[in-house]
């Protein structure tokens, strides 16, 4: 493979097992711990991933850069980055993974662009890599998408959607305002239903009538509080992105409102 060093931005759930499907797939991974708490820090120790402190430790020699963090940490990330290519300059490919909106991504491309660096757009669908599994779909545009593909290799499925910078984020935007827009309308009217005195009656309608949302629902739900906090920002990029439309603007302007309380406790 053309990319054997490649830095992964990000230990939590997603960043970490993409940093390990990469590393077994015979990647030289490097993850930067600045700033990372001891969950973080046990968790990439636990991997077995090789580590730096910095950002610019990680990518110094790296062909390679996946930006795996939550949506409102993406721009500081990137910045991270610039600084690092200005300070010691060198030829990588920045992969922007994060749910953030097209415009959000362009934005960072043109700050990459401007440091020296090439930039993919990316969008990572499905659940983190388990060992035995696939794993999830990395989407990826842009003039320089091709220069990702051969992580495939790796046991990474990588998939080009096309030329232009924001396709694979508008992607990504839209998938997760179905799946996870979708947990928060279920969320909301199992809570009201509750607070009407009618949970139990509206599970059995559920489970009798649509058996699919049923299932869905019974998945979703209950794991969601955890991430809760994840998915505010990523309500308001998705808020962002959809923004021509001033209804669907308020619809997941007011999901975000409502991850942020449950991410609170209330």
């Amino acid at each position: 493979m053309e990319h054997r060093a490649v830095a992964v931005i990000g230990t939590g759930e997603m960043g970490s097992a993409v940093a390990k499907r990469l590393a077994d797939g015979g990647c030289a991974v490097r993850v930067p711990l600045a700033g990372r708490g001891a969950a973080s820090r046990r968790r990439i120790a636990d991997l077995d991933l090789a580590h730096t402190e910095s950002i610019g430790d990680a990518i110094a020699g790296a062909a390679l850069v996946l930006s795996i963090v939550p949506p409102g940490q993406a721009g500081a990330a990137a910045d991270e980055v610039c600084a690092a290519l200005r300070a010691a300059p060198g030829s990588l490919v920045y992969v922007d993974c994060n749910a953030i909106a097209p415009r959000t991504t362009q934005r960072i491309a043109a700050r990459i662009a401007a440091a020296g660096g090439r930039f993919v757009d990316g969008g990572i669908i499905g659940g983190p890599p388990r060992a035995g599994e696939p794993g999830p779909i990395l989407f990826i545009s842009g003039e320089h998408a091709g220069e990702v593909l051969d992580l495939c290799a790796a046991g990474l499925d990588v998939r080009s959607v096309g030329v232009a910078v924001g396709t694979a984020s508008a992607l990504k935007m839209s998938y997760a305002g179905v799946t996870k827009g979708l947990t928060a309308l279920c969320a909301l009217m199992q809570r009201q239903a509750r607070a009407s005195g009618i949970g139990a009656e509206l599970d059995a309608a559920l489970r009798e009538t649509r058996p699919d949302l049923w299932n869905f629902l019974e998945r979703a739900v209950p794991g969601m509080p955890p991430k809760a906090y994840r998915w505010v920002d990523e309500m308001r990029e998705i808020a962002a992105y959809a923004a021509a439309d001033d209804a669907a603007e308020l619809i997941y302007d007011g999901m975000a409102r409502f991850y942020a309380r449950v991410a609170a406790g209330s």
